[in-house]
């Protein structure tokens, strides 16, 4: 009778080399693990002296809130983007700047994916259509280089908080540093953009950037139907090609505070349509080259309804047009502020408006220095309160191209002015500019200091 002989040797062989091609070889090192692109391996043990080849490789071995360190060279080829990093993950780069993330097809792809959380410090992403996107969690970009993105930089999406530290943006005419959207946020810290755009918010996005640089772009924040609040602080703005601030048909809030624009191609700050409130605490806007106003606010001519600008201690000097012009509905309170040397009016109405203005200097203007026009009958005719005998104004408004104070249309309810100082010793000014408290002004009236051209009050 025959027996049959079971023999295990080679099976077992083969098993072992199937098990020791799922685990990749050596197994990883317990600590950060090191990627190097060209001599690395991916069945290496992922140490300083044995690094991995792949960063896709060392994201699917990293420990819960492990590390990956990236050292210098770049990393194209062999990749598969975008890079998932784990929840908790950090990957940077050994060396600063020495790390490169390069698209494989330039103006393609998108880099990095953060799945819920997560840091990537001192890397240079180059040649992507997005650099960074994050969805939920707190993500952290330190020290990183966005060179070259073809449509974002960052894209901070769903419920996701991500900051970015000390980073630059270097991107076309046709790509944004940022872009927040739904109900996230974006926390930008120090760092600098040139070209392309600054950040654009929609839905209910929060933005909050600090310390930056802007240089060359088209615009730094725009919102355009959407965006819940923005702040900028302590930023300096220069050469915009076309409005340093963008608020279109939005009720966004957004504070400028100790904010530097000047040279911009169009508006500096702009906001059309615009319901909410807009502040601007010092700083200012200069330079602004295309005869259109420095400032605009401007409200729903359908609605009726405006938004609110708050400007306190901010220089708007040397613009090319208006330094500030409120509009359809719109409502500024000027306080502390300088308006002057710009080429036409240092404030200007068109249509319904209100203004406030207290402590606030107008002069050397090439136009007039408040220029009030109504807009024909309406339900809420423009107003102006630049001082009364209770809150005297303590403006300066003098010495401007046109009549300081130009009252255009009947719609114009009563003016306001107690308390400035005026062109001295004309139209009833004293050796110092100043009105007698209580007295009043009756148009048409024509000279330097004031003129209407309909039967409107001044008071003071």
């Amino acid at each position: 009778m025959l027996t049959h002989r079971v023999f295990f040797g080679p099976v077992l062989f083969v098993a072992a080399l199937l098990l020791a091609a799922c685990s990749g070889g050596p197994t990883p090192s317990a600590g950060p693990l090191f990627v190097n692109p060209t001599s690395g391996s991916d069945t290496a043990k992922g140490t300083q002296a044995e690094p991995l080849k792949t960063i896709g490789r060392a994201l699917t071995l990293v420990k819960a809130n492990g590390e990956v360190f990236l050292q210098a060279g770049t990393y194209r080829d062999g990749e598969v983007w975008p890079l998932v990093v784990p929840s908790g993950v950090t990957i940077g780069a050994v060396v600063a700047n020495s790390a490169l993330l390069v698209s494989p097809t330039a103006g393609s792809g998108t880099a990095l994916s953060f799945a819920a959380g997560g840091k990537a410090q001192d890397l240079v992403i180059r040649d992507f259509e997005i650099g960074a996107t994050a969805s939920v969690g707190q993500v952290e970009l330190v020290g990183m280089t966005f060179d070259n993105m073809r449509l974002q930089g960052v894209v901070a999406t769903g419920t996701s908080q991500v900051q970015v530290r000390s980073s630059s943006f270097q991107n076309p005419a046709t790509a944004y540093a940022g872009l927040v959207q739904d109900s996230a946020s974006l926390t930008a810290i120090g760092g600098s953009v040139a070209g392309g755009s600054g950040f654009s918010l929609e839905g209910q996005a929060k933005l909050n950037a600090s310390g930056m640089t802007v240089t060359g772009t088209n615009y730094t924040l725009s919102a355009y139907q959407g965006g819940l609040e923005a702040t900028l602080t302590n930023m300096t703005i220069t050469g915009t090609l076309r409005s340093a601030v963008y608020l279109r048909d939005t009720a966004t809030n957004v504070w400028l505070t100790s904010v530097t624009i000047d040279g911009a191609g169009e508006l500096g700050v702009s906001a059309y349509e615009y319901l909410g409130e807009l502040r601007m605490l010092g700083g200012s806007v200069s330079g602004a080259s295309s005869g259109r106003p420095a400032v605009l606010i401007a409200g729903n001519d359908t609605t009726h309804v405006g938004g609110t600008l708050f400007m306190n201690g901010t220089q708007i000097t040397h613009n090319l047009g208006f330094g500030v012009q409120v509009s359809d509905f719109g409502t500024a309170d000027i306080r502390g502020a300088n308006i002057s040397s710009n080429n036409s009016d240092g404030v200007d109405f068109f249509e319904p408006a209100h203004l406030i203005m207290r402590g606030t200097t107008v002069i050397a203007n090439g136009g007039a220095g408040i220029y009030l026009r109504g807009h024909g009958a309406t339900p809420d005719p423009s107003s102006a309160d630049l001082g009364t005998s209770a809150d005297q104004g303590q403006n300066t408004i003098k010495g401007n191209g046109l009549p300081n104070l130009r009252i255009v249309d009947s719609s114009m309810s009563a003016v306001l002015a107690a308390g400035n100082v005026w062109d001295a010793s004309v139209q009833g000014t004293s050796a110092t500019g100043t009105m007698v408290l209580g007295a009043k002004i009756t148009g048409p009236v024509t000279g330097a200091n004031f003129y209407s051209d309909v039967t409107n009050e001044i008071w003071f």
